[in-house]
């Protein structure tokens, strides 16, 4: 377990915090918010956030490799689950 490439990276780790963060206040903002800023702080704050962390990530250290790829591999589902269950909320509320 000392081998670098099973061990992800502090970026890694970071965007993996990052995304835990921006999930818990979309989570509250959802229980609090008015229906007419639901479009806005459902969809566009997770999704524009959601770009910077893979923005820094790739400005960094480039396409992930190694432990970063199994990481980025449920990042990506996770946002892609955020962004699409913030829209579906802002639809029905």
């Amino acid at each position: 377990m000392t081998d670098p490439e099973y061990k992800p990276s502090f970026l890694a780790r970071l965007a993996t915090l990052a995304t835990i963060g921006v999930v818990i206040i979309q989570i509250m903002m959802a229980i609090e918010v008015r229906p007419h800023a639901a479009s806005v702080v459902l969809i566009f704050i997770p999704a524009f956030s959601f770009m910077a962390v893979a923005g820094i990530y790739y400005l960094f250290k480039g396409k992930p490799s190694g432990a970063d790829s199994v990481i980025a591999s449920g990042l990506y589902r996770a946002w892609s689950v955020s962004v699409i269950g913030g829209a579906a909320y802002s639809l029905f509320v």
